[in-house]
């Protein structure tokens, strides 16, 4: 018996390449080189493993040609639970119901499948989900700027997220809009500040793969119409951060098309020397770049190393139930108790500056707020926004530090920060208040 034939296809739309030659004054920009890696990898259609390594955290991205189909590792703060309670999916009680069964469980089942299983979360709630969360963590990994990463060809067995895959340049430019900041931009855009905006693809193909909308399109049309970069960001940027960002992505996927420029003498944390100087040309099918074979991070992880492209479960299963068990105890006041919890869950998974640094703030209520701790919450904060410029917590603690020490416009601008990442912050909201009066 003759089996039925399979449906066509969605017909696949053709994204963009990287140039055939990279742009020498960007090279030496990590954000640069992995956006690079990730055209190459959707121009070619390649299943495989991306690694991502940045301030102590290690990201693991499963592609299934040429797109991200799930996430592994990154930061406790994108993690499917806390990203479900903060879009309001779930309650605080829901995700804290689901990590003790997954503990009962000893970790064989995945957050959303205990999630769906016990009933607080419906299954097209839980695919909506898991895209955001493939999204989010991808684009993560743009907010460091120094990083390194490598892509490993090879089955990894995970399917197909549900729905339309997930192009890379749509990500991109919303990770550019969410990581980078306006100096950001600027660093980016100065090599060529004086030049003119000039699309290297068919300006219809970019405002398609990027998924432009009117708004969008109307501030590629000012980008177009001016005279070099530098008007671009004293004109329409200075009124809209959302030009800036759109012209970074537009740079960083080799979509500018700038001559060459000399490279700078110093270039950052990385220094490129003896690169190609031949001139830039238009893309083509045949110029498909390899990039094994033209960046050396793609080059494969070795053998000795070959076992870290696994993260650890039950280390972090156990952290994150330690995480949640501490902020119990804070909420009821027993800082003493909570301090060991975040340090058991600090211990377990060292990469997670959040975790210390909830630790150090309620090791520092229970004694009071003794001042030898002051200085090392303070550093903490730093090196705790470094990893994740948008967690409330640290700007919340930020700001009652330089409460204490009467500094009333750096404690302002810090919990108003706070407020905003968390609209839930009643504390910030208090101080504040107090503040005015």
């Amino acid at each position: 018996m003759a089996s039925e034939p399979k449906p066509p296809s969605e017909p696949r739309r053709a994204g963009l390449e990287p140039a055939p030659e990279p742009c020498a004054v960007l090279m030496h920009r990590a954000d640069y080189r992995l956006v690079r890696t990730l055209l190459s990898i959707q121009h070619r259609q390649v299943t495989g493993t991306l690694r991502v390594e940045a301030e102590g955290v290690v990201t693991i991205v499963r592609m299934r040609d040429g797109h991200p189909v799930f996430v592994e590792g990154g930061l406790p703060a994108d993690s499917l639970g806390r990203l479900l309670v903060q879009r309001g999916k779930i309650s605080e009680a829901d995700l804290a119901m689901v990590e003790e069964q997954r503990m009962l469980l000893q970790g064989r089942l995945r957050f959303g499948e205990v999630a769906r299983r016990l009933g607080v979360l419906e299954s097209e709630a839980l695919d909506d989900a898991l895209r955001d969360q493939v999204r989010d963590k991808l684009s993560r990994c743009l907010h460091w700027e120094r990083s390194q990463h490598t892509f490993v060809t090879e089955e990894h067995g995970v399917q197909a997220l549900s729905g339309r895959p997930l192009d890379v340049e749509p990500l991109l430019l919303s990770g550019v809009a969410r990581h980078f900041s306006g100096e950001r931009v600027q660093d980016v855009l100065s090599p060529i500040w004086r030049e003119t905006v000039r699309l290297r693809a068919e300006r219809e193909h970019v405002c398609e793969r990027f998924e432009f909308g009117e708004f969008e399109e109307a501030m590629l049309e000012q980008i177009l119409l001016a005279q070099s970069i530098g008007h671009v960001m004293a004109g329409p940027a200075a009124r809209n951060p959302r030009v800036g960002h759109v012209l970074v992505a537009l740079t960083l996927c080799d979509q500018v098309d700038a001559p060459e420029l000399d490279a700078p003498d110093e270039s950052g944390p990385f220094v490129i020397e003896d690169l190609a100087r031949t001139p830039r040309r238009s893309v083509r099918a045949s110029d498909a770049p390899n990039p094994t074979a033209t960046a050396d991070s793609m080059r494969p992880p070795s053998p000795d190393n070959a076992e870290a492209v696994t993260l650890p479960g039950k280390e972090k299963l156990l952290a994150d139930s330690a995480f949640l068990q501490g902020k119990e105890l804070l909420r009821a006041g027993e800082y003493g108790a909570a301090a060991d919890a975040f340090r058991e869950a600090s211990n377990l998974r060292p990469s997670a500056l959040e975790y210390a640094l909830f630790a150090a703030w309620s090791a520092y209520l229970s004694t009071g707020r003794a001042g030898k701790w002051r200085d090392m919450l303070s550093e903490l904060c730093t090196r705790t926004l470094a990893q994740d410029r948008h967690l409330a917590f640290a700007h919340h603690v930020k700001g009652q530090l330089a409460l204490e020490i009467k500094d009333l416009d750096a404690a302002k601008h810090s919990l108003l920060r706070a407020l905003e990442l968390d609209p839930q912050d009643d504390e910030a909201k208090r101080l504040l208040d107090r503040m005015k009066n």
